[in-house]
């Protein structure tokens, strides 16, 4: 395969998302809030068996992705564009 400038390697990565996305649409503030703390608990503990965070990583990544997803959450409410938004929450690693 030399001299083939466009065959690139791909490295195939067969681990649990460390990512969620969350549609806003219908849901209660509360709803939200809620799937923030549950989908924060899954993409740390994905990450955490992935190997991602280190021996105490699964202790404050839920803290940490929760607390970020909030923080878009209520700017996304106080610009008013809450009600038909997507928020990502991501492991903190």
């Amino acid at each position: 395969m030399e001299g083939h400038s466009w065959i690139a390697t791909l490295v195939v990565n067969g681990g649990a998302p460390t990512s969620l996305t969350i549609h806003t649409a219908g849901l209660t503030s509360g709803e939200v809030r809620h799937a923030i703390y549950q989908a924060a608990g899954v993409v740390c503990q994905n990450a955490f068996v992935n190997g991602d965070l280190g021996p105490y990583g699964d202790d404050w990544c839920p803290i940490q992705a929760s607390g970020r997803a909030l923080m878009q959450y209520d700017a996304l409410v106080k610009s008013g564009q809450a009600d038909f938004a997507s928020l990502t929450v991501k492991a903190a690693g």
